[in-house]
């Protein structure tokens, strides 16, 4: 059953909108890993318990406050009819975050959490949710994901997919940096980069003698049973996984060079809002760290 994309932009992403979200990712995005409790120490923090967001941490991690008429945050939720009735109204089975900058006068848009409900993976929401955020008409887009299935439908939607990288490794090496640098969003901005894509001299080091080639250390705690199952799966089918291992507490990052992009100011300049109020990743919970997509 196809879902139906709803976008809200600036201050259209109420307070009730943001709690919705947070409660669909404290229900279906991931649970903390075994070291998490021993480097947050927090009590509600513990083995398997599922990382939880509120609505004030989803506002401060993902749609942090901000003067810049350039910037603007965006919201797409993925609607799935159920029963007719006034009673049970359309419900969401996924939805994206993303924001929008400049970078060098290039418009640039961050995926800050992308998040699909547990019962309705596997049926194209995510690259629905994407593919109505491609109407930005950004020039580059960036994401850090724990989720091997997200970063491969980024790459999808916005590149070549998963079989042409070499432009998009090439692409993340040369201005991950820099642009991460320029983002409003704090935990993209203060996270630090890991991998061989990076340095010859970086000293994540290898896991299980793999190399770790392109990832961020967000400090994001949450378990990678997922993403390793997530990876098992990709390979069983012939995918070559070009992005290498995942240490614990990052993420893997990518940035993508759009087909097609478009400057934004050329776009429709009547769009850039001022957003003056107010996570997968993503985005963590307790108020302890940064999250996810």
């Amino acid at each position: 059953m196809a879902a139906t994309t709803e976008k809200f932009v600036g201050a259209e992403i109420t307070d009730m909108i943001v709690t919705q979200a947070a409660d669909l990712f404290s229900l279906h995005y991931g649970v903390w890993n075994s070291i998490a409790k021993e480097k947050m120490g927090a009590h509600e923090v513990d083995l398997g318990s599922r990382v939880k967001m509120s609505l004030s941490m989803l506002r401060e991690q993902v749609l942090p406050p901000f003067t810049s008429p350039n910037c603007q945050h965006i919201y797409v939720r993925g609607l799935l009819p159920s029963t007719p009735s006034a009673y049970h109204p359309p419900f969401s089975a996924g939805h994206v975050f993303a924001t929008r900058f400049l970078h060098n006068h290039r418009s640039v848009l961050w995926i800050t959490q992308l998040v699909v409900h547990s019962a309705h993976r596997n049926q194209g929401i995510a690259e629905a949710l994407l593919e109505a955020l491609r109407e930005e008409k950004a020039e580059i887009v960036g994401v850090l994901s724990s989720n091997p299935y997200a970063i491969a439908a980024v790459l999808r939607v916005f590149g070549s997919g998963l079989e042409r990288v070499e432009k998009v490794l090439e692409m993340t090496r040369k201005n991950a940096r820099r642009v991460m640098a320029s983002c409003p969003v704090e935990y993209v901005r203060n996270s630090t980069l890991r991998g061989k894509l990076f340095s010859d001299m970086d000293e994540t080091g290898d896991i299980d003698g793999k190399p770790v080639v392109s990832c961020a250390d967000t400090g994001f705690w949450v378990d990678h049973k997922e993403s390793e199952q997530a990876l098992r799966v990709l390979k069983g089918k012939g995918v070559k996984w070009p992005l290498g291992e995942l240490p614990q507490g990052c993420e893997f990052l990518v940035l993508v060079e759009v087909r097609n992009g478009m400057r934004m100011g050329s776009i429709y300049p009547h769009m850039v809002y001022e957003y003056g109020s107010g996570m997968v990743g993503k985005t963590l919970a307790s108020g302890l760290g940064e999250g996810k997509s």
